[in-house]
């Protein structure tokens, strides 16, 4: 097996000084003939020799983002550059990723410093949103950030994975605004965030009150499962809603809980009771009570308590005295 290193340095070669243990015709390889990858470079060699330069180059790009192992990358990317087919930016992009994916995001940045600005190449998207990932790998994410801007800024569409990347790291700073913000240019370009990044920053939003920009996600959240909204991010929007005082908007999420199937649960009856009680809204508050009463809810010696200490605030004392009476009988009886 050849090193990572040596096959590195010779893909940063120009074509006249490079030496490829492999012979241009591929047909004269020991490779067996079922092998899939001795195949794919027969057909790399057989649409060069008959000037079919573009399609080489597609096949050479899909068989390195096939490749197992970064010796079989730079091999194939060798032995194209051997045969005359210079890498384009959609060959060095899906070389750049390969190494990086492979646990070699130096390599790749001395290939994409090396090969594709030292030739000159203007990277666009492909070989941009391989280097966000790059960087990311090497945590030099004011850089990751500044290729996915470079992205967004020449109107190309980024890739779902470098801008989850980007926006992931952001609520790692606690910064969901920013993250947002991303989330929007990225739907505007076309793009998208894979579904594990949307839903962390939709409770990342939540949970911190930015509630607005959450329910701005939720058409694409439903989108992408293509089914209702899973039930905990029900709940974080529920609680965030709770947390803001806005217990109308935290009542009104129960409706579209139920119309989906979803069972409210009494910890969600009791904090937005709570909420209520602590807005001096008892008219609310007692019809949330025989709400939960209607729909079979658990009552418990919290729940009376806080509605007690509602009307007591407000000194309805007759209202507060039936309800401990109330209590009583459900605790004693």
């Amino acid at each position: 097996m050849l090193k990572v290193k040596g096959l590195c340095y010779r893909l940063m070669k120009s074509r006249k000084a490079t030496t490829c243990a492999l012979p241009s015709d591929p047909s004269s390889t020991s490779a067996s003939g079922g092998d899939h990858r001795s195949r794919c470079l027969s057909l790399i060699f057989k649409l060069r020799r008959r000037g079919l330069v573009d399609s080489a180059r597609e096949v050479t790009r899909r068989v390195i983002d096939g490749c197992a192992s970064v010796s079989e990358a730079a091999l194939v990317s060798d032995f194209a550059v051997n045969n005359g087919i210079e890498l384009d930016s959609c060959c060095c992009g899906a070389l750049i990723r390969k190494l990086t994916e492979m646990g070699q995001p130096g390599s790749a940045e001395t290939f994409y410093n090396q090969r594709v600005l030292g030739n000159g190449m203007v990277p666009d998207a492909s070989v941009l949103n391989s280097m966000v990932l790059c960087l990311v790998k090497l945590r030099r994410f004011d850089e990751a950030r500044a290729c996915l801007d470079r992205v967004l800024a020449s109107g190309y569409v980024p890739s779902n994975e470098s801008c989850s990347l980007v926006v992931d790291e952001l609520c790692n700073q606690g910064q969901y605004l920013e993250a947002y913000l991303y989330f929007e240019q990225v739907k505007a370009s076309g793009g998208g965030l894979r579904l594990w990044c949307c839903k962390r920053l939709f409770k990342g939003l939540c949970g911190h009150g930015h509630l607005d920009e959450a329910v701005g996600m939720l058409d694409t959240l439903c989108e992408m499962t293509r089914m209702p909204l899973p039930v905990n991010l029900y709940k974080s929007l529920f609680y965030g809603f709770c947390t803001r005082g806005c217990a109308a908007e935290a009542e009104a999420l129960f409706d579209h809980m139920e119309a989906d199937g979803y069972f409210v649960d009494k910890v969600m009856y009791t904090c937005l009771m709570r909420e209520y009680c602590k807005g001096n809204d008892m008219t609310m508050a007692t019809r949330l009570y025989s709400r939960m009463v209607e729909k079979g809810c658990e009552l418990d010696t919290y729940i009376f308590n806080t509605l007690i200490h509602g009307f007591v605030k407000l000194g309805v004392l007759d209202k507060g005295r039936v309800m401990f009476s109330q209590m009583m009988k459900k605790v004693c009886g």
